[in-house]
């Protein structure tokens, strides 16, 4: 009930909608400013400082790093542009009404409240998601012309379908317990949307590189791959003083 009336109350926030993405728009215009600041430049050649010749320091080849320093500023370009156009989709959905549109989608199938989240929300998902595709096409572009990534693009489409479906059965299920919180204790619900928060996080830290990431990487020990890599991994880091 609480998301229906949110989505009915679009039309009368829209100052406050426009003010806040005023707001995010300067703070990523500051943000991008401040990243592609000009940044101190390694000086090749010198392994040590002389205060202190016991640290080494690791430069790398001009042309690498001429590289590395143009796949950084474009980075952030590209984090500057997708902040500003996620923040152009949710205007444009507020003002065209599609919000709106989709909650009268969920009445006018259903009278239950929250078998109407179960529809608005995964539409309103799969919908950003889609809509989001070009940016994510062109990041995997960079990846792939930096050497970043070898991942084809059909094992790139199955990776994305896998993404979409956990995000929309994942934060589906956390808005609804939400709205739920919301419904039962207003006064409360923070307190126990915290308490939401704890098994998520456990989730998280301790089951998802269990569960969820077997799904999109295989996990194998490299020395059964690549020996010779291990060999010069173990090298760098006794190098720099771990021993791994």
């Amino acid at each position: 009930r609480c998301m229906m009336s949110a989505f009915a109350g679009l039309n009368r926030t829209g100052a406050t909608m426009r003010l806040i993405a005023v707001s995010f728009l300067l703070l990523a215009i500051f943000l991008s400013i401040s990243a592609t600041a000009q940044t101190p430049q390694p000086q090749s050649g010198d392994t040590a400082s002389s205060s202190s010749p016991a640290i080494l320091r690791y430069t790398l080849p001009p042309d690498k790093l001429q590289k590395a320093r143009a796949l950084y500023l474009q980075v952030t370009r590209l984090t500057f542009i997708d902040t500003l156009y996620g923040l152009a989709l949710l205007l444009a959905i507020l003002y065209l009404g599609i919000g709106a549109r989709l909650r009268d989608l969920a009445e006018r199938t259903t009278k239950r409240k929250w078998l109407q989240g179960l529809i608005v929300l995964p539409l309103f998902i799969v919908l950003l998601s889609v809509l989001t595709v070009p940016s994510d096409l062109y990041h995997q572009h960079i990846r792939s012309k930096y050497g970043l990534s070898v991942q084809t693009w059909a094992s790139w489409w199955g990776d994305w379908g896998k993404t979409l479906l956990l995000t929309v059965v994942i934060e589906t299920v956390l808005v609804l317990l939400l709205y739920a919180m919301i419904r039962r204790s207003p006064r409360r619900w923070w307190f126990y949307g915290w308490l939401l928060c704890v098994p998520v996080v456990i989730f998280v830290i301790f089951i998802a590189p269990l569960v969820i990431e077997p799904m999109f990487f295989q996990f194998t020990p490299l020395e059964q791959k690549n020996p010779e890599l291990v060999t010069q991994i173990e090298r760098v880091g006794h190098r720099g003083g771990l021993d791994i």
